[in-house]
């Protein structure tokens, strides 16, 4: 055996152990919260899932483009863009969905809007967009009239 296969196979099975104690630090209800807010059928219940006891306000410096009419909801654009400083959270709802919350963005500090995604409109309703920066919770709303639903309509 050579040297390099031998370090290569130690360095393999000494790696195994560490690797097998990060996958146990995912913790499996840590992310209960989010999962009782995408249950959620309204924006209200999502939101208190999401934000307990916090207070939205409407702000300018977070803007959400989206078409005014979209053909078809089951794929509608939507990109996110915010001049706030310091966002770690963003969320998205689709106010006359089945489901309220469509997606759940944490950031880190090496990421920031813009954020585009596609959700499902299952008919013409309002997309609202909330940001938390700094521990302030921030909205933006968009009225999108849906032609073809996307969501069994």
């Amino acid at each position: 055996m050579k040297r390099r296969d031998a370090i290569r196979n130690l360095t393999g099975a000494s790696l195994l152990p560490l690797l097998g104690a990060l996958a146990g630090l995912t913790p499996a209800t840590a992310n209960a919260r989010v999962a009782a807010a995408f249950e959620a059928k309204t924006t209200q219940e999502a939101l208190a899932a999401l934000f307990p006891d916090a207070e939205v306000q409407p702000s300018e410096a977070l803007t959400l483009i989206a078409p005014d009419i979209a053909e078809n909801g089951t794929a509608v654009p939507l990109t996110i863009r915010s001049t706030l400083e310091n966002i770690d959270y963003v969320a998205v709802f689709a106010t006359g969905n089945p489901w309220a919350l469509t997606a759940a963005y944490k950031l880190t500090e090496l990421t920031a809007p813009p954020l585009s995604l596609r959700v499902k409109l299952g008919k013409t309703q309002d997309v609202v967009v909330i940001a938390r920066a700094d521990g302030k919770l921030y909205s933006s709303t968009r009225h999108i009239q849906v032609s073809v639903g996307g969501c069994g309509g």
